[in-house]
């Protein structure tokens, strides 16, 4: 249950990634405390700093709008819906054989592997590439 909570919780994973922008962000403003510079400098720096944060949280809001959201929702919708099939057809042919072969011949008759392949690949893909 866990990486289902991991997909959906998007507040818990904002929240996570502000902290430690944050922290991250004090500490370039400590260094830049630590330097000699004039009150201007630093009034500079800090607007700079600000907006660099600004920019931050516009793009760690934008991974949890409804439409990734949805988009979630339906990569594992379709992808459980495989799963379930694929295990129901092991588990019934291990009673009927010509049962689980229909199965087969039905999903693959709609495509729905590929339908399933195109899917992960179009959602989970993304996160495997940033890795």
């Amino acid at each position: 249950m866990n990486w289902l909570t991991a997909i959906f919780s998007s507040k818990r994973i904002v929240q996570q990634a502000v902290e430690l922008a944050d922290d991250s962000i004090r500490g370039i403003g400590r260094w830049i405390d630590e330097q000699q510079l004039t009150d201007e400098e630093r009034v500079q720096y800090r607007l700079k700093r600000l907006e660099m944060y600004e920019k931050f949280l516009a793009r760690a809001v934008e991974e949890s709008t409804a439409r990734t959201v949805t988009r979630r929702v339906l990569a594992v919708s379709i992808i459980g819906v495989y799963l379930i099939l694929l295990i129901a057809g092991a588990v019934l042919g291990l009673a009927d054989p010509s049962i689980a072969k229909w199965l087969i011949e039905w999903t693959s008759a709609l495509q729905f592997h590929l339908l399933t392949l195109g899917v992960a690949s179009f959602y989970f893909g993304v996160h495997l590439l940033r890795k």
